[in-house]
């Protein structure tokens, strides 16, 4: 067995999807999608790079970091682990402020590597 580690808009196939041998890889791969994102999105903040403003700023942008940065934190527990076993896939869905929904997963496929 193998792990595919992707993000997605809604309703569009992954632009790139990661292949990890383990879970523990996956997860990792996971955690480095999840922080690529975080960064993205902080920077479309009015208020970023303006200190003041910036580490006190609500805006919906920056509650999106929030989340994000909430699940990302949360995964290295055993959740993650479980949901794999049990369900073969784990993943969330966030919302931009302009509605867009992305999607960040983890699926366990069959078969030795990707490549098999």
């Amino acid at each position: 067995m193998h792990f595919h580690v992707a993000s997605n808009r809604v309703g569009q196939p992954p632009s790139d999807t990661q292949c990890a041998e383990d879970e523990d890889d996956a997860v990792l791969a996971l955690e480095d999608l999840l922080t690529g994102q975080m960064d993205e999105w902080t920077e479309r903040c009015d208020n970023f790079g303006d200190d003041p403003l910036w580490v006190e700023c609500s805006c919906l942008w920056c509650r999106l970091v929030e989340s994000v940065e909430w699940f990302r934190d949360g995964i290295g527990d055993d959740t993650i682990g479980f949901k794999l076993r049990e369900n073969r896939e784990v993943g969330e869905v966030f919302y931009t402020p302009d509605g867009i929904g992305h999607a960040f997963w983890i699926k366990r496929e069959d078969g030795a590597d990707c490549a098999a």
